[in-house]
């Protein structure tokens, strides 16, 4: 399978004692750049031609980070404001919404909404050591953040948010790892109810949420450095300075190979149906199969397309062999999907030549780690788009269920029941193949709306609801629930009369009293008079804003719904954009 071309990163200067490389939900790629953050934005191009920079573009995202530690003691730890700027050191994008986690210079926590800062994590009745943060995780719901201080402790906070977008953060659980309480947490997973952590004196604890966040060591202190970790099913493997480890959470078994001294090996795991995982170093790379016991092979995933490109570097303008070319890996990622990895690496050749910000440059490269691939609730919008493309173009396992149905209980409540099939695999099938067929198609949406309203006709009182209901069933072909009435739309500039009862069978447009033709909301079939509207950018389908919108008034159904869809879009399952 022939992989996109390199995505380019120019005249940017990354930490490379951190990880620099993270790829978001939605498919944005965040980048630990200096002094501001870089992203590789998502964008939609129809004709990719094997080029990842038709999928990405590469921009600066500058960031207002906060000081909590700013008029504190620095006297046990010169890290608090040891430089006088914050940058962000670890980028951690919520697994499910547009929220951003950023770990600064100066041991803070933020977490943004897009270019906002909501929230600082802090207790300030606490002392400095355990207000300092040294590494951080989102659960998988993405309804707590964890956070880890200086004193082996891990603060564990919910993250809450209302109708109206308001965050609040409040501490849920402290979870001590050592009594002793020395000890600064470097690093966090959490996947399912299990919490692995890692201190800096190397040794490894484990917290069950399922179990009231109860404590177990399962690694002992030691003085090898601690690479990498990973949870993977049953079991947290784990890279160190020498050596791979398996150890068992159910059975308690550790084992463990030998990887050679002095190379950092990453972890990047395969499907957990097949056992194994792939390590990667500056060096080399291999794969690791523990079904039975741990046995090392050779790379056929990474290493070729790897070694592809080296002798291409080296070759270069090298015909005598004069330089030394070498390879040097700056941050990995999986894909929200876990079926593609990101590399960001560089090549140097070898000499004494200073060189200045504005002449480095990295390179990203996606390898696909399967032969095929499906659509995941853990990625959405263009996420599904981007694998599409370096699966070179081979559409996704899942069955394409369009004239299928979607059974929920419509008795419960619209949000509940919206949330319900927004991920059902149906409907992300279809939002899907909104991106590579002319045509944007959202009729299961709309059956399942048709579906809610016929069981809670007797609650639908308000006049553009009734009209809302309406115009869906002379769309789908159906009797509809209720009598439509004339209603009058208004906005900032006009306001007009629409009588829904007519036949006026269009998907997208609508024709007024006054003889005006109008452009119909793509959630709610209203006609848009306003023109505070938000865009799908893939499909071109508008939407009223209904938190600019005051003139109109929306009833339940039709709130409800702009209100859930007002940030992803339907059709395609993007950010939509306000115009």
């Amino acid at each position: 399978m022939k992989c996109l071309k390199d995505l380019s990163v120019s005249r940017k200067e990354l930490q490379d004692w951190q990880r620099n490389l993270v790829w978001g939900r939605d498919g944005t790629l965040y980048i630990t750049s200096y002094p501001d953050m870089c992203i590789g934005q998502p964008i939609y191009e129809k004709e990719v031609d094997g080029n990842s920079k038709n999928l990405f573009h590469v921009k600066d995202c500058a960031l207002e980070y906060e000081n909590k530690f700013e008029y504190e003691s620095a006297s046990t730890n010169s890290l608090l404001n040891s430089q006088p700027i914050s940058y962000g050191r670890l980028i951690r994008p919520s697994p499910v919404n547009n929220l951003l986690a950023v770990l600064t210079s100066n041991l803070n926590v933020i977490i943004f909404r897009g270019q906002e800062m909501v929230v600082n994590l802090d207790e300030e009745a606490r002392n400095v050591s355990e207000r300092s943060y040294h590494s951080l995780a989102w659960a998988p719901d993405g309804s707590y953040i964890a956070v880890g201080n200086e004193t082996a402790e891990i603060i564990v906070f919910a993250i809450k948010s209302d109708d109206d977008g308001n965050m609040t953060c409040t501490v849920k659980a402290n979870i001590c790892l050592k009594e002793s309480k020395e000890g600064w947490v470097t690093d966090i997973h959490w996947k399912k109810s299990v919490i692995a952590a890692c201190l800096d004196d190397n040794s490894i604890f484990v917290s069950n949420i399922g179990q009231n966040f109860f404590v177990q060591q399962i690694e002992t202190s030691s003085r090898f450095k601690i690479t990498d970790l990973c949870l993977f099913g049953d079991y947290v493997l784990v890279t160190n300075s020498c050596q791979f480890k398996k150890i068992d959470l159910r059975l308690g078994g550790i084992s463990s190979i030998s990887l050679g001294i002095g190379d950092e090996f990453y972890i990047i795991p395969l499907s957990e149906d097949t056992d194994t995982v792939i390590l990667i170093s500056n060096k080399t790379s291999c794969k690791i199969d523990f079904k039975e016991k741990l046995s090392l092979t050779s790379d056929d995933t990474i290493s070729p397309i790897l070694e592809r490109k080296f002798k291409k570097w080296s070759a270069l303008s090298n015909e005598f062999n004069k330089y030394e070319t070498t390879m040097l890996l700056y941050g990995l990622s999986l894909s929200p999907d876990g079926y593609s990895v990101a590399l960001m690496y560089s090549m140097e050749r070898v000499s004494l030549k200073y060189r200045i910000a504005s002449e480095y440059q990295f390179f990203v490269t996606f390898v696909p780690l399967s032969d095929s691939w499906e659509i995941s609730q853990n990625a959405s919008g263009l996420a599904w788009y981007q694998t599409y493309q370096i699966y070179g173009c081979t559409l996704p396992s899942m069955k394409r269920e369009n004239n299928g149905e979607i059974n929920y209980n419509v008795g419960m409540p619209l949000r509940k029941y919206v949330a319900s099939f927004m991920n059902d695999g149906k409907m992300n099938s279809l939002r899907f193949f909104n991106f590579i067929e002319d045509v944007a198609s959202i009729q299961l949406f709309r059956r399942a709306i048709f579906d809610y309203a016929v069981e809670n006709s007797t609650k639908i009182t308000n006049l553009l609801d009734k009209a809302f209901v309406h115009s869906l069933a002379v769309l789908l072909e159906l009797e509809s629930p209720v009598d439509a009435e004339v209603v009058e739309m208004k906005s900032e500039f006009i306001s007009e009369t629409f009588a829904f009862e007519k036949k006026n069978g269009h998907p997208n447009s609508i024709v007024s009293e006054q003889g005006h033709h109008w452009r119909r909301c793509a959630v709610t079939l209203l006609p848009i008079l306003t023109t505070k509207v938000k865009i799908c950018s893939i499909s071109n389908q508008r939407i009223i804003d209904i938190k600019r919108d005051n003139l109109n008034d929306y009833g339940w159904l039709t709130r409800t719904l702009l209100e859930m869809l007002n940030e992803e879009s339907i059709y395609s399952g993007t950010i939509m954009t306000t115009v």
